[in-house]
């Protein structure tokens, strides 16, 4: 007996592959019209969940098949755990019941045949199980499982899953503090596509590993390895065009952070545009947005979290005269971009992405003192899902910016207290220079740990720490000491660190002050120098101020009265400008940013 579908007869053994293609239609059409924003796609979830589990009952007992079709129905061995994986897939797309997702995979794993044969659908179950696991905060339970299968798949000479498990894992030890492990994870990847000699996975690895450096802000050793990226590989054949534009971005992150000159964001929009020609063929020839991305071999990013990455680069590399409009111009486009993915009907995968453009769009407002548009942005950027203490962070720079301390404080200590770890460590830095008394120990816990295991002297760090982190509580430490000698230690190490450039900045004053003190003229002069190109390279008014004093206090003390009362004018109309653009808004350009929030927070520490 034949099971039918309107007048055509589908043989016994197709029955499970009828319904799990009318399953996908029905789910298809959910995703159509939940981008129309109709109200139906619910029940197109429901009709496509209902095939699924039916698929499952027919995976029963030979006799239960027969009972039903009058045939034993066939069905592959690992059916029923492709269709347990398929449910959990849906279930983690379209519900929030993650407890029954959960009991799925762990039911598909149970069902999967051993062998090598089966070994991919294995290792597709435990990929599906970590991310579940990560999404839910569980993220050493996630990479436990990742480890132990990315061990089985390289003793079993599955290169291709070896290297997608370990470079999930090393994503894992990222997201959850874990530098040692993500390091591991990148340098065994990247092992397994040498072997495998997959060239175009080595390229994803490496700049993997860049996208690790520049989390950590090591700048000085991401600088390094994107030049050797760009020598050494040819991106463009190499890799998929999400890679491409990825690398670009993180080099224009980088040269962002140090303060120079680099083509890498005009770059990224180049392999953009590159990219963007791909993807609309994929569209018009019907495939969806996550789907069509796939097919063409993109891993990792879907086009519009790219286009909004690469917005967010160029308004970071802008510098100079009108800094602030042209940057804007780019933030807007990165909204006009997650807007143009959210109508594709990946609202909720670009959530956090939006959110974390709404706080770039309040940063570039707070550096150019915008109140106004910087409080209309972090309103934005909580509704859409932004953390709030981060969003404290902002508003504390605002305020201090602004002169308003006793605000900024109170902000400060709301982030400290709520905030993740990156958070809490800018906004300790702040307090530490606004308090040290009460401030500076609790920075140096949370940096570097009980007892302070930094070793600048050989530049060298606790684990856990960060760099950027430890030159913003060597600074901290420098404004707090009263021993000139130990001072200038802290500042130098600071300085040895490599930290965001307007910081570098603000120690460099620091350093000029020192020395200008010991008589040291000269030497306070070449770092004063030094100073103020970092500030009139980013726009920032109130650091130029501040290299120009130091200036005049030289000049002054070297006997020049002229040129002295020169430069204490140069300073007064700086002062004012500052002040100006606080009290009317007026355009300032924004300070030195990098693609990460954590620092350019860290920059308050002085401003």
């Amino acid at each position: 007996m034949a099971a039918h579908t309107g007048s055509a007869a589908i043989p016994a053994d197709q029955v499970h592959v009828a319904m799990w293609a009318l399953g996908e239609t029905h789910l298809r059409r959910a995703q159509a019209q939940s981008k129309q924003g109709a109200d139906g796609w619910k029940a197109h979830v429901v009709a496509g969940l209902a095939c699924l589990y039916g698929v499952l009952r027919l995976c029963g007992s030979a006799s239960e098949r027969t009972r039903r079709f009058g045939a034993a129905a066939a069905v592959g061995a690992d059916t029923e755990a492709k269709t347990r994986l398929r449910i959990a897939q849906v279930l983690g797309d379209w519900g929030d019941d993650t407890g029954e997702e959960e009991r799925q995979l762990q039911r598909a794993l149970l069902a999967t045949p051993g062998g090598d044969a089966y070994a991919a659908t294995r290792y597709a179950i435990v990929l599906a199980h970590s991310r579940m696991l990560a999404r839910r905060g569980e993220g050493a339970w996630a990479a436990q499982r990742l480890r132990a299968a990315g061990g089985d798949a390289q003793q079993r000479r599955q290169h291709a899953w070896a290297q997608r498990l370990l470079l999930e894992l090393a994503n894992v030890c990222a997201r959850g503090g874990d530098t040692r492990g993500a390091q591991d994870a990148l340098q065994a990847a990247g092992a397994q596509a040498q072997q495998a000699g997959d060239a175009a996975f080595a390229a994803a690895v490496a700049v993997q590993q860049l996208a690790l450096l520049v989390q950590q802000r090591d700048w000085a050793a991401a600088a390094a390895l994107g030049a050797r990226i760009e020598s050494a590989q040819d991106l463009q054949t190499l890799s998929a065009p999400n890679v491409h534009v990825r690398f670009w971005v993180l080099r224009a992150a980088v040269a962002a952070a140090r303060g120079t000159d680099d083509d890498a964001s005009a770059r990224a929009r180049d392999a953009l545009a590159q990219w963007q020609g791909a993807f609309a063929r994929l569209r018009a020839g019907g495939g969806a947005a996550d789907g069509g991305a796939q097919a063409a071999g993109v891993r990792g990013w879907s086009y519009y979290e790219a286009h909004a990455w690469a917005m967010l680069a160029a308004a970071g590399a802008q510098r100079g005269d009108g800094a602030y409009a042209r940057a804007a111009g780019f933030l807007r486009l990165a909204l006009e971009g997650v807007a143009r993915g959210e109508a594709d009907g990946l609202g909720v995968r670009l959530r956090a992405l939006k959110a974390a453009v709404l706080l770039r769009v309040a940063d570039a407002n707070v550096a150019a003192l915008f109140v106004g548009e910087a409080r209309r942005a972090l309103g934005r950027a909580l509704a859409s899902g932004a953390e709030k203490p981060a969003a404290a962070l902002r508003w504390a720079m605002c305020c201090q910016r602004a002169g308003d301390v006793d605000a900024a404080a109170a902000a400060y200590a709301c982030a400290a207290a709520r905030g993740t770890r990156d958070v809490r460590v800018a906004a300790l830095a702040s307090l530490a220079v606004l308090a040290p008394a009460r401030w500076l120990q609790a920075l140096e816990r949370e940096t570097v740990g009980p007892g302070g295991a930094w070793a600048p002297e050989r530049d060298t760090a606790a684990p856990g720490c960060d760099r950027a982190w430890a030159a913003a509580l060597e600074l901290a430490r420098a404004l707090a000491c009263a021993e000139p000698v130990r001072a200038k230690a802290h500042v130098l190490a600071c300085l040895r660190l490599g930290g965001d450039a307007a910081l570098q900045g603000w120690a460099l004053c620091a350093l000029a002050e020192m020395v200008l003190r010991t008589g040291q003229y000269d030497h306070a002069l070449k770092t004063c120098a030094a100073a103020q190109a970092i500030a009139q390279g980013a726009g920032d008014a109130l650091q130029n101020a501040a290299a120009v004093g130091i200036l005049a206090r030289i000049e002054g003390a070297v006997g020049d009265a002229g040129r002295h009362a020169q430069l204490r004018g140069v300073a007064r109309r700086l002062l004012q400008q500052f002040n100006g653009q606080i009290s009317t808004g007026e355009e300032g350009g924004p300070s030195s940013h990098s693609l990460g929030s954590r620092s350019e927070s860290a920059l308050a520490v002085i401003h």
